[in-house]
């Protein structure tokens, strides 16, 4: 990825809003894990997930920075 395509990714990322904002502070994570299952050939997988009482960023801020970070260090996978 050159120069100029980081460039534009950022821009692109800048320029998205979410459609629902929420703040962390409005929201109450559950008090158990939310389980999911998630089958991939003849396994199926239990997927527990887990929220964080006491994260200051939201789910679009995290998503956002994960991306940046990937095409900054070269690991964003681009098809």
């Amino acid at each position: 990825m050159n120069q100029a395509d980081i460039r534009q990714t950022e821009k692109s990322f800048s320029e998205i809003t979410a459609v629902n904002t929420v703040s962390p502070e409005n929201i109450t994570p559950p008090d158990k894990p939310v389980v999911m299952l998630k089958r991939i050939g003849s396994t199926t997988y239990k997927i527990n997930i887990h929220f964080s009482k006491t994260s200051k960023e939201t789910m679009h801020d995290k998503i956002t920075r994960m991306i940046k970070n990937e095409i900054a260090t070269g690991t964003a996978v681009l098809n």
